[in-house]
């Protein structure tokens, strides 16, 4: 692997990003495809949602180029399997930006997109647990490897709830990723991450507060499978990852929030997919901080956790047992009682 590997993706997912939005943004005004505000969203005005297109698009070009420099244009098992499994679940998720969908019809496509990636590109094979070695789950790491990506696919829709979050967390998370998945000397996974880090980055003059177009659920769903996937990789070849606690750790801001929202909601009979004012990123507006001042410390927050997940990939078992565990109770204990408030 040479940085052009890296380089490459990273600035053709920029710039196509950069360059696509603004013609989606007329093409979405042409057909009055907006997300009109209400009571639980922070817009004041209809916006444009169809920005997950210009992001696909620049992640298919982005990575295509990265293939066609490395001389392994569909060659890589990691690549069919993500071109396979993404494919109905992005198609699922544009049709509902344009059209609403159920809630269920989205979630069975995705459990079929993820268990179409977990089955050609294969499950997690073994768990580096501290101070119990390596185990192997066997037959289990398929559930848990499909569990995982239905996981980091709606933790990027919840989190996705003011203007610049989710593309921000995406692009600092994804870096996180991309590094760590080096070891495995997996080129095209680490190509697809810096993509998706170049997609996020350029996405974000137009996603910034005040938006001017929003992702949708195309743009949060292609990011969460897209770097669930690329975290798969690393925890399943790199005895250094210590399971999925380094991604984990990585996307710790919308992982949290996602299992504590829906544990709320099913502890109240509430359906688990219903969009509420319960999220984290709710909270801290509620304080009087701002969207800026909101981001800024979401963004903070996910590159401190990101650089500890950096540190314990190398760190000896004990002290990734002990730092990680410790800012996961944290992130859990800081989330707990926020929504109470309102």
């Amino acid at each position: 692997m040479n940085v052009l590997h890296l380089l490459l993706p990273f600035l053709v997912g920029a710039g196509l990003t950069a360059a696509l939005t603004p013609l989606i943004i007329k093409l979405a005004r042409q057909h009055r495809v907006y997300d009109e505000p209400d009571s639980r969203k922070n817009h004041a005005v209809a916006t444009p949602r169809l920005g997950g297109i210009a992001m696909g698009l620049a992640v298919l070009f982005a990575g295509s180029a990265a293939m066609l420099v490395g001389g392994y244009f569909f060659q890589g098992r990691f690549i069919r399997a993500l071109l396979v499994g993404c494919g109905p679940v992005l198609a699922i998720s544009l049709y509902d930006d344009i059209r609403p969908r159920p809630w269920w019809l989205r979630f069975i496509i995705q459990l079929v997109g993820a268990t179409l990636f977990v089955l050609l590109h294969g499950p997690i094979q073994r768990l580096n647990v501290p101070m119990l070695g390596t185990l192997e789950p066997g037959i289990w790491g398929y559930p848990l490897s499909i569990g995982w990506l239905l996981l980091t696919i709606n933790a990027m829709n919840f989190i996705d709830g003011i203007d610049g979050l989710a593309a921000g967390i995406g692009a600092i998370a994804g870096t996180v990723l991309m590094i760590s998945v080096l070891p495995t000397g997996n080129v095209p996974a680490a190509a697809l991450a810096a993509g998706i880090v170049g997609v996020c980055i350029g996405f974000l003059p137009w996603n910034s507060p005040p938006a001017r177009i929003f992702m949708g659920d195309t743009g949060a769903t292609l990011i969460g499978f897209t770097l669930g996937a690329v975290a798969l990789v690393g925890a399943g070849k790199n005895v250094a990852l210590v399971s999925l606690l380094v991604p984990m750790l990585a996307l710790a801001v919308p992982i949290v929030d996602a299992i504590r929202v829906v544990l709320r909601r099913s502890w109240r009979g509430v359906r688990i997919f219903e969009a509420d004012r319960e999220h984290i990123h709710h909270f801290l507006l509620s304080l009087g901080l701002g969207t800026r001042r909101t981001l800024l410390l979401l963004y903070l927050v996910t590159a401190l956790s990101g650089g500890v997940a950096l540190f314990l990939a190398a760190a000896p078992r004990f002290v990734f047992l002990f730092i990680g565990l410790l800012a996961l109770g944290c992130f859990a204990l800081m989330f707990r009682r926020g929504p109470d408030r309102h």
